[in-house]
């Protein structure tokens, strides 16, 4: 990941300004905004909005960090996602301008919701959960920013006039930063988790989570604190007894989710198109382009640590009934269904055993598509979290 931690520099003096060189202003005026509880519960609403668009987990971020994983590839002929594989990315990226912009869109809203609470006249304890909402999702962005870049440009007051061009912060004042507003989010949130919002013990959860970060770069110091936290969230959440569960439609409230942005199929502005990137083609009614794939070494990886694990299939998408024009394509026989009214890939034409059919008749393409990849980002790894706590 060097590349993209070392072009932060040029991107901090070309894509700062447009993020920052705002008077923190509304739509309606900020005293009219802030005047009720109702009022400042849309614009934090907005804030936790900005993490849904197409620039962060709506695409963009899941895009850019599993396309240069090394987990993955991208089948997009030529086009500049094809390097990010060689960790080669450019400055013009759509993915790398737009993971920037995004993130740091949040961060400005989330520094001009707080300074606006602050000087409301809401009751005190409105401004104390507020406030702890929007530090966890500023602590959020951080993360990813720091995580992705290194040292990025860093600012916790509300922007105005003349904020551009900010220096690079040191990685670790950003994750000090990150400590500090989860910190702060556990202590003020409600423990009841509630989708679309940080909770107290999601906040624990990031926290050990940003220390298992810092152990994993030389920080010997983080590793027992990153253990307190997850001894401390061990039990708060429950795994869905069925993998699967987590992919269907309206996942509402389920226990195995620690932080939940939901999506609607309604809006042009707030609806994931992860589909568009991980999805097989005509594997369904909507749009997919299968654009990037998850490599074979990957599966095979998976595959031989977990033999025989229920989430290879709720994982792993390698074969699957072709639709045309909206529907199911016509069978080739009307009493059963073949292998050739599907379409297969890797590792089907590899492996041949017990249930698996090994094919050779030219319609298959040697790929593996990974269209369940918004657990990642929608769910955040909880179940790489159960496992460090166990």
């Amino acid at each position: 990941m060097k590349t993209l931690k070392y072009i932060t520099l040029v991107l901090g003096i070309s894509l700062f300004s447009s993020c920052l060189d705002e008077e923190p202003k509304y739509s309606m005026d900020n005293g009219v905004q802030f005047s009720n509880e109702s009022n400042a519960k849309m614009a934090l609403d907005g804030c936790y909005g900005y993490m849904t668009t197409h620039s962060v987990y709506g695409h963009f971020y899941t895009e850019l960090t599993i396309g240069a994983s090394g987990f993955a590839w991208f089948t997009t002929n030529g086009s500049y996602q094809d390097d990010y594989v060689s960790l080669r990315a450019r400055l013009s990226d759509d993915l790398n301008q737009g993971v920037w912009e995004g993130l740091y869109k949040v961060v400005n809203e989330t520094n001009t919701f707080i300074a606006n609470v602050a000087d409301s006249p809401l009751d005190n304890s409105v401004k104390v959960i507020m406030t702890g909402q929007a530090k966890f999702l500023r602590a959020l962005a951080y993360y990813n920013l720091a995580t992705i870049w290194g040292d990025v440009p860093y600012k916790i007051a509300a922007s105005a006039i003349g904020a551009v061009e900010l220096p690079r912060t040191p990685k670790a004042q950003i994750f000090a930063q990150c400590e500090s507003d989860w910190t702060d989010a556990f202590n003020t949130l409600p423990e009841t988790v509630t989708d679309g919002y940080g909770s107290k013990w999601a906040a624990k959860a990031f926290l050990g989570k940003l220390y298992h970060t810092m152990a994993c770069q030389g920080d010997e110091t983080a590793w027992q604190k990153a253990k307190e936290c997850f001894d401390a969230v061990y039990g708060k959440f429950a795994l869905e007894s069925k993998f699967q569960n987590l992919f269907v439609d309206n996942v509402n409230n389920s226990k195995e989710s620690i932080f939940q942005l939901n999506y609607t199929t309604t809006s042009d502005y707030n609806k994931s198109r992860l589909h568009w990137v991980f999805s097989a083609r005509d594997c369904g009614v909507g749009v997919a382009w299968a654009r990037t794939t998850i490599t074979k070494s990957f599966y095979d990886k998976f595959r031989g640590t977990y033999p025989g694990d229920p989430r290879i299939d709720g994982t792993f998408f390698s074969k699957w009934r072709k639709y045309q024009n909206g529907a199911p394509k016509a069978q080739m026989f009307k009493e059963r269904l073949t292998a050739n009214d599907s379409s297969y890939c890797y590792p089907y034409f590899v492996y041949a055993s017990g249930e698996q059919l090994e094919l050779n008749n030219g319609t298959g393409k040697n790929r593996l598509s990974r269209w369940k990849t918004a657990f990642l980002m929608m769910k955040f790894q909880t179940r790489q979290i159960q496992v460090m706590m166990n």
